[in-house]
């Protein structure tokens, strides 16, 4: 044998020729992988539809099972598309608190996960004092020795280090003695909550912050580079959260542009998850000076936003950095949860000023308010402060003030025709409302909440019928599934926020975009059909609740990625299960996801088909008919059945305007 292979035993032989065909034959295709959020001892969020996803090889089939042993049962099937991605939607879960068993699967792999639970999930992300350890926290030594008796889950993500660098743990000491402590009191508290009210809720509790990052970090609007957001944050959507608790700003703090970062970035994370209403709890900084345009900002963006709430803990020992007293930090976040985000009628927020309604009487100011519970009053006996006015233009004066029933009465003798107020801009401030809040298990009473710092304009007698200019200059731009909007700042002095309205014709008539108002003169419209033309108008809102006639109308008509141009549309998943009706009776339920030849989720279609098995659509050859919100019809039986049942659904028709229905048959 004339070659160098000559001297090389057949062995080594036969084993470098197959690795050399490997070589040559380019990288092996992906192997089965599930999103790292995923794992052992997780927790998922309830009464939500619940994405799974990951990798897998090009074209392959992965099925994804949930079950709990004599309980709810899931199952999705999904196809890897060009790139290896896949995903599926499983149908939302109630409160398990026993632990089930994930699995994904395909012809050749396994992935399991144990050890999961069914609950609340909240985000907790922000700086360095949402990063501040329990180790460290004043009461921390006892709620690390406490942390194994109650029934929390911990994920936790720092510094830049996304979610494959983590885990799910339990909580033990060292577990909970490195994880964020406003969340984990926040969780705890919540925990306790709903084991008075509801049952044995299981909380998942995400971490996902990094010391000293400015908000440029956590966002991509205004020049933001957002390497945290995505490498913490956008990196585990769509993972479903009930809502984020975001604590940071002290590397903004003398920011004057904070506000319309903050409500821009709040605005991409709900597009980016596609959840229009998802909650924010935003923590206010502490008692420290120079930030006094963050917690200005962060009042704005809550009082502005109808799914955010602030979080006020000026009266809290501050003045460091990074104070140690977290534990009443976690326990007002959840408060705002409770109160907000759950529906628990109790007080959850200190007094808001009410620039709308407060008014001018001769040289004084009288303030209104929200958000009073049971009556404003001072923790130290004395009048309220410390305020200071000023005229339309000039410097701010030392004031004084009154409490007068629901009101503030403010004035100074050196400035006779004020207009402007501040409240607690150099001090701490004494303004609280009564409450009553039972809080760790029922054991402690919450007795008062703090106003927050602000400055404000005030105008007029308190009457204000007057709605301020229509918004002028809107822009739509496509993008990908998406429509793109900015409008001109109003220059209105009372200005609350704006409003905006969407239609599939032109002229109307206009649904509303979001619930709240939105802050900045800017907004994504997220979760469009490509291919679909939208027509946007705005509105401007004041503080008295006056809103603007329409501004001109804008459109746009998003286009996929490439320039794909949607024409046709299949259904690409379907779930069948069943749910419990009353006296032991059972509904069957399909759950139908469509897709257009860009592989977007189509709105708005006409899903049409029958139930067969145990269940029908009322006779058997009825039909049933839903329409797709974001892409998914979830169909219900009109009977219901008994024992041991099945389900089956076939699709007939699928109905789009401009679209045509690609059917391979019954679905």
């Amino acid at each position: 044998m004339n070659s160098i292979f000559h001297f090389i035993p057949d062995r080594l032989l036969a084993g470098l020729l197959a690795v050399a065909g490997l070589l040559l034959a380019g990288p092996a295709p992906a192997a089965l992988s599930v999103s790292p959020i995923f794992g052992d001892d997780m927790v998922l969020q309830r009464d939500m539809p619940l994405p799974v996803f990951g990798t897998a090889r090009p074209g392959e089939s992965v099925t994804v099972r949930l079950e709990w042993p004599g309980g709810e049962t899931r199952s999705a099937s999904s196809t890897a598309d060009s790139s290896g991605n896949w995903q599926v939607s499983l149908a939302a879960l109630p409160a398990i608190a026993s632990t089930g068993e994930l699995s994904v699967e395909t012809s050749s792999e396994t992935i399991g996960f144990s050890g999961v639970q069914a609950g609340e999930v909240w985000l907790c992300s922000g700086q360095s004092n949402m990063g501040y350890p329990l180790r460290n926290a004043n009461g921390g030594d006892a709620a690390m020795a406490a942390a194994p008796d109650h029934n929390l889950r911990l994920f936790r993500m720092i510094a830049g280090n996304g979610p494959a660098a983590s885990g799910w743990r339990l909580p033990d000491p060292d577990s909970a003695g490195d994880f964020s402590a406003v969340c984990y009191w926040m969780g705890l508290e919540l925990s306790q909550w709903f084991a008075r009210t509801e049952a044995d809720v299981p909380i998942g509790l995400i971490q996902a912050t990094h010391d000293g990052t400015a908000i440029s970090h956590w966002q991509h609007d205004f020049g933001g580079e957002a390497d945290d957001y995505e490498k913490m944050v956008q990196s585990i959507q769509p993972f479903p959260v009930k809502g984020v608790a975001w604590y940071q700003g002290e590397s903004n703090g003398g920011d004057a542009d904070y506000a319309v970062k903050l409500a821009a970035m709040i605005a991409e994370w709900r597009v980016d998850w596609g959840l229009a209403s998802l909650p924010f709890g935003i923590i206010q900084l502490s008692d420290r000076s120079g930030w006094n345009w963050a917690r200005n900002g962060q009042l704005l963006v809550s009082d502005a936003d109808d799914n955010a709430f602030l979080v006020v803990i000026k009266d809290l020992p501050g003045g460091a950095l990074h104070p140690p007293e977290k534990r009443p930090v976690g326990i007002r976040a959840a408060i705002g949860a409770r109160g907000l985000v759950y529906g628990e009628a109790i007080e959850y927020s200190g007094p808001v000023r009410d620039p709308g309604v407060s008014h001018i009487e001769g040289s004084q100011l009288v303030l209104a308010w929200t958000h009073l519970g049971d009556g404003l009053f001072t923790d130290d006996g004395l009048d309220p402060g410390p305020f200071s006015v000023a005229a339309a233009t000039g410097r701010f004066k030392r004031a004084q003030a009154v409490i007068d029933g629901d009101t503030v009465r403010v004035w100074s003798n050196q400035v006779s025709e004020p207009r402007r107020v501040r409240y607690a801009y150099d001090g701490t401030g004494n303004l609280f409302n009564a409450v009553s809040v039972a809080t760790a298990g029922g054991t402690e009473v919450l007795d008062r909440l703090k106003a927050s710092e602000f400055e404000i304009e005030v105008s007029g007698s308190g009457d204000d019928s007057t709605p301020p200019a229509a918004p002028t200059g809107l822009v739509a731009s496509p993008g990908d599934g998406q429509v793109l909007l900015d409008w001109d700042d109003s220059a209105e002095a009372d200005l609350a926020g704006y409003r905006l309205y969407r239609s599939t014709v032109s002229g109307g008539p206009y649904d509303p975009v979001n619930a709240g108002l939105i802050a900045a003169s800017t907004y994504t419209d997220g979760g469009r059909s490509n291919g679909v033309t939208y027509w946007y108008v705005a509105t401007a809102e004041d503080r008295a609740g006056n809103e603007s006639g329409d501004s001109g109308e804008a459109s746009a008509t998003p286009i996929g990625a490439g320039g794909c141009t949607p024409v046709s549309m299949s259904v690409t998943s379907q779930v069948t299960w069943n749910e419990p009706a009353s006296q032991g009776q059972k509904t069957g339920v399909a759950q139908v996801t469509v897709e257009d030849n860009c592989g977007d989720p189509v709105n708005g279609a006409s899903v049409t088909g029958q139930f067969s098995g145990s269940f029908s659509c009322g006779t058997v050859d009825e039909y049933c008919t839903a329409v797709t919100e974001q892409g998914v019809a979830t169909l219900r039986s009109a009977d219901t059945a008994k024992g041991k049942v099945s389900v089956g659904f076939c699709v007939r028709a699928v109905d789009k305007e401009g679209l045509t229905f690609v059917s391979t048959g019954c679905e």
